[in-house]
């Protein structure tokens, strides 16, 4: 299976997407399908993280698809989302998606390890972490 998503740890404040080898357009199909389950499982923000250090972009027009079919977000308990591992190609096309017409609520970081994604994850949503300055 090309995609797999999985909550990162017992208290669920991450998903992680790992996308592996070639993928379509109809895999992620049915990878948001599990996506959204988690989502209205959860009662609390969590942070998406999409591993794509093990593939590469392979489906034409992403830009188009995700203005076509994303433009209303479903993920209600989302809070950010991290891109792993994404190359100098790819990161420019989904850099360029929350400028699209309707996709502002589309805002990406980007990592070049999942364990700094984690990590960054983690420090943002660790409650015994001290605020202000």
């Amino acid at each position: 299976m090309p995609v797999r998503v999985n909550w990162t740890s017992p208290e669920q404040n991450a998903i992680l997407v790992k996308i592996t080898d070639r993928w379509t357009w109809r895999v992620i199909e049915t990878m948001l399908v599990g996506l959204l389950a988690l989502d209205t499982a959860a009662d609390h923000p969590y942070d998406l993280i999409i591993d794509g250090s093990q593939t590469t972009l392979w489906e034409p027009d992403l830009l188009e698809h995700i203005r076509a079919n994303y433009t209303t977000p479903y993920l209600k308990n989302r809070r950010l989302m991290l891109i792993v591992g994404a190359d100098e190609f790819s990161r420019m096309l989904i850099e360029a998606i929350p400028a699209l017409p309707g996709m502002s609520h589309m805002k990406f970081l980007f990592f070049d390890a999942l364990d700094a994604a984690l990590a960054f994850s983690a420090s943002y949503t660790d409650p015994d972490k001290p605020t202000g300055g």
